[in-house]
């Protein structure tokens, strides 16, 4: 994803020097960085996200597989004062797409959750400014005043998989588009 962004081919990667600093602590993990690009990954149950930006563009990224059911406390942890999520129809997968937009948030500044989940807000915009391609558009930001950094963040949420909640949060509207591995390993420079 990097090597794309920064206009090299694939097989130009192997060479990008990774690094992955915590901002917390100074420890070898946290935000995956590459000079010139902004980078974010997440994983789960065999699924992978990536997103990369320009380095002027913080972004951020998580998919989770919806689960049955959320762990008890799940609300008491993930849920602003202000939100709420319906009883019935499908609670399980509201509550995830909250959770997936707020670590999409966290991993965007980098500060993952060292920051509780239910000091952000989820703001539903409307704004539909920047369709993904297999769906997915620009419609919520991040309101969070205690964490200047956090507050103002766009949010996608990414409903290409009917069994996962996906979100990308970046620090810009950037145009967003949606690519399979295959085209990813396409030679192509931009």
């Amino acid at each position: 994803m990097a090597a794309r962004r920064l206009g090299l081919d694939p097989k130009a990667a192997g060479d990008l020097r990774l690094t992955r600093t915590c901002r917390s602590c100074g420890g070898p993990h946290g935000k995956p960085q590459i000079a010139g690009a902004e980078l974010s990954l997440s994983k789960t149950g065999g699924m992978v996200a990536v997103a990369s930006g320009p380095s002027s563009s913080p972004v951020g990224i998580d998919i989770e597989r919806i689960p049955d059911e959320v762990f008890p406390g799940f609300d008491d942890y993930v849920l602003a004062p202000t939100e709420s999520v319906p009883h019935g129809g499908d609670a399980v997968r509201s509550r995830l797409e909250l959770w997936v937009a707020k670590e999409a948030a966290l991993k965007t500044t980098g500060h993952g959750l060292s920051i509780r989940p239910g000091e952000l807000e989820v703001v539903r915009t409307g704004d539909q400014a920047s369709p993904v391609t297999g769906g997915g558009v620009w419609v919520s930001s991040i309101e969070a005043p205690e964490h200047p950094e956090l507050n103002g963040l766009s949010l996608a949420s990414l409903s290409r998989f009917p069994y996962y909640a996906a979100a990308l949060s970046c620090a810009d509207r950037l145009p967003v588009t949606s690519l399979r591995l295959s085209e990813l390993l396409t030679v192509e420079h931009r």
